[in-house]
């Protein structure tokens, strides 16, 4: 049961985008809808916040090593996740090299060119499609983009 909970509890902190300068909140990182599935909605204020200091905790100490022994927190981290692009996004050229606020570098798959309005360090989520590749979807762009990972 307690790898359940502590994958549960990863794999909404690895799906959910967190700012930097904000530290975990149960509330900022699942919907109305998941907080109150999981009965989180049930807990008094103290409660949330020793739950947030866990969350602190279990991220700062915890999770990496989960993240790299787990079965299925391995499976979840590489199915779908969230980050920040750092930096600019003004489009794709053929060869452009996304760097994510994770630490990751991912790369176009393909050789399309487009233009976007500039758009400060959006969020972009990762997933694979239905054919197993890994495609990019990014914040405030109507357009999804073929990538592999690089680092």
């Amino acid at each position: 049961m307690k790898i359940v909970t502590v994958s549960f509890f990863f794999a909404l902190f690895i799906t959910q985008p967190i700012f930097a300068s904000e530290a975990p909140d149960v509330r900022k990182l699942m919907t109305a809808y998941q907080f109150q599935e999981a009965g989180l909605d049930t807990l008094n204020k103290k409660q949330l916040q020793a739950l947030n200091q866990w969350l602190i905790s279990y991220t700062a100490n915890e999770a990496p090593i989960i993240q790299k022994k787990n079965k299925t927190v391995k499976k979840a981290v590489r199915a779908t996740f969230n980050s920040q692009l750092v930096g600019d996004f003004v489009g794709w050229t053929g060869k452009t090299k996304f760097v994510l606020e994770n630490g990751q570098v991912w790369k176009q798959r393909n050789s399309d060119q487009w233009r976007s309005p500039t758009i400060k360090s959006p969020t972009v989520v990762v997933r694979k499609n239905i054919l197993g590749f890994y495609v990019m979807d990014i914040e405030g762009v109507k357009r999804s983009i073929g990538v592999k990972r690089v680092q």
